[in-house]
């Protein structure tokens, strides 16, 4: 097996045997296409509720935002409004912000659940671009919907929007969440450590839906955020302990160049996999010409959908700060429980 495919070399599986998951089915989908970018509009359902995830892929990265049925027809609205705004004729003369880089011309605020969304029409000098960004992720990053592609991005969001209401519900709907709770999320504890030329903050906190450690990167051309449920803290801890320890154990190089495959300069040294609720969580270890480092990948081989990279060393101190978040949220009790 080329060790490029997700494979390890140490002699044993690279993933754990597969486990239920929480049923999760599609209901429409639609498909965007516009200068390098593609956009893919999937309207779901699980036993939490139906839901619209909306994907951006280019050749350089992948991200992607989810927003509740509950807010769909605003959603729509405001999308609306600013796609107006975004085919409006452009000025004649590029204003010098856009020249330099971009200006934005209208931006606006949504609030869905407990999800929050910025909207911003930016205008470069070679266009305008309409950017969505999940505000509350924690992720920077957003879509970037080229104004051009918009009005097929309009037809197929319309057209799912009419399926989310019109289509019977697959799960019973869940009993509504008391406002005090839905509002409170408590931040038990957060750090932030930088790694290289990165920073890492890991937060655990806690909500009406129950605890959960966030990690999130940020990075000189990168944004990423990972969510690792209560319920899988401690497997996460295991497999951060395990590729930690192999990191400073195997010598460097782990593999010379293959002379047969100069291009091929990525070596997987190790891999493991973690399941927690409806969540996939690949680690690897791996190294190139600018290093050791270890990978965290969201999703199954050929469908990730977000990735986190923490240098070697940094890992020592990576382990650690997971360590102590395993051991408070150990320690601490629940706080926001339904009543």
């Amino acid at each position: 097996m080329d060790s490029n495919e997700w494979g390890t070399p140490l002699n044993r599986p690279a993933y754990s045997p597969p486990q239920m998951r929480s049923p999760e089915y599609n209901l429409g989908h639609g498909q965007v296409r516009d200068l390098h970018r593609s956009f893919l509009l999937v309207l779901k359902e699980n036993a939490r509720g139906r839901f619209l995830r909306i994907t951006e892929k280019t050749r350089e990265y992948t991200f992607g935002i989810s927003i509740p049925a509950s807010g769909l027809e605003t959603f729509l609205k405001v999308f609306d409004d600013l796609a107006r705004v975004a085919n409006e004729p452009l000025s004649s003369a590029v204003t010098p912000a856009a020249a330099a880089g971009e200006s934005t011309i209208q931006a606006e605020e949504l609030q869905v659940e407990n999800r929050s969304f910025r909207f911003m029409v930016d205008e470069y000098a070679h266009g305008r671009f309409l950017r969505i960004v999940e505000t509350s992720s924690g992720r920077p990053g957003g879509l970037n919907i080229p104004a051009g592609g918009l009005p097929a991005f309009q037809e197929v969001l319309v057209r799912l929007v009419r399926v989310a209401h019109e289509a019977p519900l697959i799960f019973p709907p869940a009993p509504p969440v008391p406002a005090r709770l839905a509002a409170n999320e408590n931040v038990i504890k957060s750090v932030v450590v930088p790694i290289e030329r990165k920073s890492f903050m890991l937060a655990l906190r806690e909500n009406h839906r129950g605890r959960y450690l966030r990690i999130t990167e940020k990075g000189t051309e990168c944004f990423a955020c990972f969510i690792v449920a209560a319920e899988g803290l401690a497997q996460f801890k295991e497999l951060v302990d395990e590729m930690t320890t192999t990191a400073n154990q195997v010598p460097y190089p782990f593999s010379p160049p293959n002379p047969d495959r100069p291009w091929a300069t990525e070596q997987t040294i190790d891999s493991g996999q973690m399941q927690v609720q409806n969540r996939i969580i690949v680690f690897l270890l791996q190294e190139n010409q600018m290093g050791r480092y270890l990978r965290l990948v969201e999703g199954e081989p050929g469908h990730q959908t977000n990735s986190l990279i923490v240098p070697a060393s940094g890992l020592d101190v990576f382990r650690q700060l997971v360590d102590d978040m395993v051991k408070t949220s150990n320690e601490q009790p629940l706080e926001n429980l339904p009543p």
